[in-house]
């Protein structure tokens, strides 16, 4: 009976760490509502993880920053395009010239 107990105290304990672990790597939709109130708010670091998580989430992430595949240059320019504003309105800059160093030593 004791050790059912302590067991259910464990199972809820874990459910509340894996609903706060699901909540901070989610990214809120749409997401560019999230980047914009925490701009205009002046929560510049708040936008930028926002930011992050959105490009870290597109279907193109892997394509652009970690597989070797022969349109990852395209990709890169897609990404470049879809967040280039973004990214200077929070002044961050995606090098891809180290993203494509690093890709090549894999």
């Amino acid at each position: 009976m004791i050790l059912s107990i302590i067991i259910l105290i464990c199972f809820f304990v874990l459910c509340v760490n894996v609903s706060a672990i699901k909540k901070s790597v989610n990214v809120p939709q749409p997401w560019q509502a999230s980047f914009n109130l925490y701009c205009g708010t002046g929560q510049i670091e708040k936008a930028r993880d926002v930011l992050m998580k959105a490009i870290m989430h597109d279907s193109d992430c892997a394509r652009g920053f970690y597989l070797n595949v022969h349109d990852r240059l395209d990709v890169q320019k897609k990404i470049e395009a879809r967040y280039g504003e973004y990214l200077k309105m929070v002044d961050l800059t995606i090098d891809f010239n180290k993203v494509n160093e690093s890709i090549s030593k894999l």
